[in-house]
């Protein structure tokens, strides 16, 4: 439990299973410390996949593992801050005609291609987005990409990660369980079960006196939720049968 400045926070270190980096709490699902960490582990699963399949000589398999490295060696690329909504695709498709912006074909359903993607205030504003078709959308990524700088000031660190990366991929087995492109989600489901549980026990001596006093679903989910305690995805408030499941993981009766 740390301490902050104006309010306790009631939540237990779980570790990124890639780096072993301590996971922010407002991360929704508790695997990953970063979009980074979950990029390299879904590139190793997919690259061992198509190993695995025959088909990761094939150009359009070259070329999306390629583009997968490039993001990751510049940091990680960040879904949430470029996706999109309904009402924005929709008004490119309509400023574009449904026709690609570089080469002028149809582009149903295409990609919304950001222009410059080193903004941040307006990377999704409407002057910063253009449809483009699969074809020239590739072309422009592939384009994208050039090799690290000798004088990059994390050049022998990336090149170090891409080191322990290919191993990941060519291990003769998976080198861990997040690396099992064919057992992951069987082991991801387990370990979100498990440290749900393992939260669920860690707050047991913050609620105790509350659990001990027989409340009702009600009564004791306005309890923990004036208490502060956050939700296991970071954020919202706790419902009545999120908190039945605090009562009853630590034994309590059937309020």
């Amino acid at each position: 439990m740390s301490t902050g400045a104006s309010e306790i926070h009631y939540t237990p270190e779980f570790p990124c299973v890639n780096c072993q980096e301590t996971i922010p709490w407002s991360r929704k699902i508790k695997i990953y410390c970063s979009d980074l960490c979950k990029q390299e582990t879904k590139l190793v699963r997919y690259w061992r996949s198509q190993i695995e399949k025959g088909t990761s000589e094939r150009p359009d398999i070259k070329e999306a593992i390629q583009i997968r490295i490039a993001h990751i060696n510049s940091g990680g690329y960040n879904e949430s801050e470029r996706r999109l909504t309904l009402d924005t695709y929709e008004k490119i498709h309509e400023i574009y005609d449904s026709k690609c912006a570089t080469c002028g074909g149809v582009a149903r359903p295409g990609e919304i291609d950001h222009i410059d993607g080193n903004l941040i205030r307006t990377l999704n504003s409407i002057d910063n987005l253009q449809l483009l078709c699969f074809g020239c959308h590739r072309e422009k990524t592939m384009n994208n990409i050039v090799p690290i700088p000798e004088d990059h000031p994390e050049k022998e660190q990336i090149e170090d990660n891409l080191r322990l990366l290919f191993e990941r991929v060519y291990a003769a087995v998976p080198m861990y369980p997040w690396d099992d492109n064919r057992n992951w989600e069987a082991y991801c489901s387990e370990l979100r079960k498990q440290r749900k549980k393992e939260y669920c026990i860690f707050l047991r001596p913050f609620v105790e006196h509350l659990l001990e006093a027989g409340m009702t679903q009600r009564e004791f989910t306005k309890e923990i939720n004036d208490l502060g305690i956050p939700t296991i995805s970071g954020s919202g408030k706790w419902g009545r049968t999120s908190a039945k499941w605090i009562i009853h993981e630590n034994g309590y009766g059937n309020n």
